[in-house]
């Protein structure tokens, strides 16, 4: 199994693993998610049978919700942001990889360049269809994950990651 580490920030939170059906595409990959049912009830085993006398000892349920399997197997945080602000916050995160990328795959960083002002041109474009979250340590210096409804019928929304900010880690 793979799982893909933020190559930026203090923390390098695991954002994706390859569990999760990714499509790749130019500077992005773009993971299909699925809603699902998550019992938030305690189950434990003793091995003893219930005790006829006792009955129902009145602990109420905790109940079932829905979640989104993405953000719940990697812990993903919902963060918020506006234009202005995810603009500053964009400019500062490609600066940061451009230099990281120079580093460690200088033939990636003019492809990258280009192909992430492009992605993020008709994402602004389309700014208020995106939610962001955060890695489980929400650090500020780490990827921003991106997530839309690609099909207003899709049952679950898609995640966007940008694929040069991601390192894989085989488990």
């Amino acid at each position: 199994m793979k799982v893909f580490k933020d190559i930026l920030g203090y923390y390098h939170d695991e954002l994706l693993s390859d569990a999760f059906e990714i499509e790749e595409k130019d500077v992005v990959y773009e993971v299909k998610t699925k809603m699902i049912t998550k019992d938030l009830d305690v189950k434990v085993d003793i091995g003893a049978n219930a005790s006829e006398e006792e009955g129902d000892e009145g602990v109420d349920s905790a109940g079932l919700v829905q979640v989104n399997n993405l953000v719940d197997s990697m812990r993903l945080t919902e963060t918020s942001f506006d234009k202005k602000g995810y603009l500053t916050y964009i400019k500062g995160y490609m600066k940061a990889l451009s230099d990281k990328l120079s580093e460690t795959n200088p033939s990636r960083v003019d492809a990258f360049k280009s192909g992430a002002q492009e992605y993020i041109k008709g994402m602004v474009g389309q700014f208020s269809e995106y939610k962001f979250y955060q890695g489980e340590n929400m650090d500020a210096d780490g990827l921003v994950v991106l997530s839309y409804y690609k099909n207003p019928e899709d049952p679950a929304p898609t995640f966007v990651y940008f694929k040069d900010g991601l390192e894989a880690v085989k488990y």
